[in-house]
């Protein structure tokens, strides 16, 4: 079981009230929401939700267990994003180690001033 897309599915199912919705947002089928709940209710050996043929509450555990659920995945799209292309710029002194004539030819004289080039 993949914990943390069941913590995902579980959220999803307490922020949107049903099964449907929760299955609708996060574009997988009804019938697989329910087996999450249910993995995930056996895997941690508590009932997470109260359920009826109309409706869900959370019950004590169930409550607790989404505080955590939120925190966890909220650190993990943090952490997610500390290693993103976008934050992830190169950084520090470039060298380029050319044969002079296409050094000039290429990237030009004015490019030339700046490299450092090494002393043999």
């Amino acid at each position: 079981m993949d914990i943390l897309q069941a913590m995902k599915v579980f959220v999803a199912v307490v922020e949107h009230g049903s099964f449907s919705q929760a299955a609708y947002t996060l574009q997988i089928h009804r019938p697989n929401v329910t087996r999450e709940i249910k993995n995930l209710e056996s895997y941690l050996n508590v009932r997470l939700l109260q359920r009826t043929t109309r409706k869900q509450s959370l019950r004590s555990d169930g409550a607790l267990f989404y505080e955590r659920c939120q925190e966890i995945l909220a650190a993990v799209v943090a952490t997610k994003q500390l290693f993103s292309p976008a934050n992830v710029a190169p950084k520090g002194k470039l060298r380029i180690d050319l044969p002079v004539t296409l050094a000039k030819t290429v990237v030009g004289s004015v490019a030339l001033a700046k490299v450092d080039w090494p002393i043999w």
